[in-house]
């Protein structure tokens, strides 16, 4: 037989000598990772023993966690010593995935496990990988996972499907899908916003208002975000003291058309701004691509400013708002207090008095009787300005001021005076009737 029709068949020994050399070179950990779900329990073993060497490899963590429940117990065994080099205080988070990837292993419905798992993972892995390089190498290892999970639960069932294809007539045989790896090859198992922009306002919920149009703009011109960083911003943790401020559970919101997001962003500008809105743009921006530590100091500079400006000029409309519309009730006025306003109040009754004025002189003041259906209080004014003035009319104050005043005519009346409205030059009395 010539060398060119000539084949080599390699024994399963051989078979595993050669992915592990293969393993070897270039970048090491992403290769042993793709062989942590080989038939091989030779290659497998050798895989828990390399990978117990990057302790500080967020990639060879996941791989051997995934081990630490391998079927083979010598190699599980193997796979828990090398995570036992990790610190101490991580030991919780580490039981934490290792209780998960046990339960994956021995559940039958994997299809089930797979959409929650990302949830029940994060937490865990955002207490032992706090940096954003770690979390860059841990997902695209997470990713595989996922794929290789899903993909042995479909090479399964394909294998199943054939052989009741087999054990059955041809012509009852239902047509089955195809299920190869070249098939879910399109699969994104991590979901992600297109643009940067789609991110802020989704995943992370910031309020249209509290956006800087300049670095919108530059969010949408840097690089598209990494997976680790879209699934950090999807799982981040709440603090405990904001979780209170929600009105529904913390996840992304769907694509909306942009007539409906249109309308939700009006009716958004209408609420007040809470502590977790400026918390949620503050985490958007820190996770933008190149951000600057000045460029964060010059939004939070932005934001207090926009914040202040807003608070003052509230106070202000309210104010200008209360003397406009005037106060509703009566019963609470102390002397002293100036420049007030009214709704409406009663004519109870209306009459003209003399008053001393000094020892000699005397002078002439109307004396009318308000009241807000609660409580009455008099006001003293010229009588030109009360005149058409009736019993049973309704008037409004403006500009009006609360004092006591002294009637020597009212024998009942305290010493120190009774306590009345009175109305300064400027002041208004307005007939609403």
């Amino acid at each position: 037989m010539s060398a060119r029709h000539s084949a080599k068949f390699f024994s399963k020994d051989e078979m595993s000598q050669k992915k592990l050399s293969f393993a070897e070179g270039g970048d090491e950990i992403d290769k042993l990772v793709s062989l942590t779900f080989d038939e091989s329990p030779k290659v497998r073993k050798k895989v828990a023993e390399d990978l117990a060497k990057y302790p500080d490899d967020p990639r060879a963590l996941l791989a051997l966690l995934e081990l630490s429940s391998d079927k083979d117990a010598h190699i599980s065994k193997i796979a828990k010593e090398g995570l036992g080099s990790f610190k101490k205080e991580d030991e919780e988070a580490l039981t934490s995935l290792e209780k998960f990837f046990e339960e994956a292993r021995q559940a039958s419905d994997t299809a089930h496990i797979l959409p929650q798992s990302k949830s029940r993972l994060m937490p865990s892995l955002e207490k032992l990988f706090t940096k954003k390089g770690a979390r860059d190498k841990l997902m695209p290892s997470l990713e595989k996972f996922f794929f290789y999970s899903q993909q042995a639960e479909n090479e399964a069932e394909e294998d199943e499907d054939s052989e009741e294809i087999q054990s059955t007539s041809s012509q009852n045989a239902p047509a089955q899908d195809s299920k190869s790896p070249d098939a879910l090859s399109h699969i994104d198992y991590i979901q992600k916003p297109r643009t940067l922009v789609e991110f802020a306002e989704e995943s992370v919920g910031v309020p249209a208002r509290l956006q800087n149009p300049k670095l919108l703009k530059r969010r949408i011109a840097g690089a598209s975000p990494s997976e680790a960083e879209l699934e950090e911003a999807a799982n981040f943790p709440i603090p405990e003291h904001l979780h209170n401020q929600l009105h529904s559970p913390m996840s992304s919101i769907p694509a909306l058309s942009d007539e409906l997001m249109a309308e939700l962003v009006q009716e958004d500008e209408k609420l007040p701004l809470s502590r977790l809105d400026y918390y949620k743009w503050a985490y958007a921006l820190a996770i933008t691509p190149d951000v600057k530590s000045s460029d964060l100091k010059k939004e939070r500079d932005r934001l207090i400013k926009e914040a202040k400006a807003n608070i003052t000029l509230a106070f202000k409309l309210a104010v200008s708002r209360a003397h406009q519309e005037g106060i509703e009730s009566i019963g609470a006025l102390k002397p002293g207090m100036k420049k007030l306003s009214t709704l409406p109040l009663e004519v109870l009754d209306h009459r003209t008095l003399t008053l001393p004025k000094g020892k000699k002189k005397e002078m002439q003041l109307s004396r009318l009787l308000l009241s807000d259906g609660k409580t009455s209080m008099p006001l003293y004014i010229e009588p030109q300005r009360a005149e058409g003035l009736r019993t049973g009319d309704l008037v409004s104050l403006r500009g009006a001021y609360v004092d006591y005043f002294l009637n020597n005519c009212e024998r009942d009346a305290p010493d120190k005076g009774e306590l009345v409205f009175l109305l300064g030059k400027k002041g208004q009395i307005i007939i609403t009737k």
